[in-house]
């Protein structure tokens, strides 16, 4: 397993320094071609190519918005029950936000109709799966970032909005 990260990140360096020196050549080849008279040597002209004004033409000046990095997703982790009749994943409460989780019958045309079946108020909900009845979903949750995660259950079917969580972890 270490072996295999290892190898993945030295393909991904490796990448990055391909691209990198691809780029320095494309501006020298661009920049020595406007300079024809001869006049500029290798050395000189690879210098001039590598100033900053040459690199930020490569890429967009706009910066991407912290609420797209770091924002929460509309719809995030889908995962279907294990007979097919329902759909949960996450996505944020109306009210503050936060990652829960949300579920709604496959056969229904609407994700209108999509239930928010957990009620977490803080940090979010970030890893849930379906128990084998088709009718309990389990969350793992920690307090205020303690990461002490226990495990949860509640009933996805529960068509009110007082269905309580149960803490499955003991002690």
């Amino acid at each position: 397993k270490h072996t295999k990260t290892m190898s993945r990140s030295l393909l991904v360096s490796s990448g990055l320094l391909l691209l990198l020196c691809g780029s320095l050549v494309e501006s020298f080849v661009n920049h020595h071609h406007r300079h024809q008279s001869g006049n500029i040597g290798f050395a000189q002209s690879l210098h001039s190519t590598a100033t900053m004004n040459e690199f930020t033409t490569t890429t967009s000046s706009d910066i991407i918005p912290r609420k797209v990095l770091f924002g929460n997703p509309t719809f995030a982790a889908p995962k279907l029950s294990p007979d097919g009749n329902l759909l949960a994943y996450l996505g944020p409460s109306k009210d503050k936000n936060v990652l829960n989780v949300f579920v709604y019958k496959v056969n229904e045309e609407k994700q209108d109709e999509a239930r928010m079946v957990t009620n977490d108020t803080s940090r979010g909900i970030r890893q849930f799966f379906w128990a084998q009845d088709s009718q309990t979903i389990l969350f793992k949750q920690d307090f205020e970032g303690d990461e002490n995660f226990h495990l949860w259950a509640i009933d996805a079917t529960a068509t009110d909005t007082t269905a309580e969580a149960r803490d499955l972890t003991p002690g």
